[in-house]
């Protein structure tokens, strides 16, 4: 089976309201089960979360799912969008 790990971020109310983790959670849930992945989790929590800004990589929820994925504990990564990971092209980039 396909082992993932989903990833949410929210950074300002506004984002909170529109994609909140709450929703994400949900939203990358259901991408995950639609897929048939099985779901990495972070810790008691199955969704890697951060609630800080997409300018910079250097997020501590992020940190952990670099260290699950460069572990070899997932397959492949799930997010709602791009930004949600980074607001930075060479960040998305650079992401193994």
């Amino acid at each position: 089976m396909t082992r993932a790990l989903c990833y949410a971020r929210v950074s300002t109310g506004l984002q909170a309201e529109k994609y909140g983790l709450d929703a994400q959670r949900r939203l990358l849930l259901d991408r995950a089960t639609q897929r048939g992945y099985e779901v990495v989790a972070d810790g008691e929590d199955a969704v890697f979360a951060d609630d800080e800004s997409g300018s910079s990589l250097d997020r501590p929820a992020w940190r952990r799912a670099e260290h699950a994925m460069h572990a070899g504990r997932v397959d492949v990564l799930v997010i709602i969008d791009p930004d949600r990971l980074s607001r930075d092209v060479l960040d998305l980039l650079s992401v193994e």
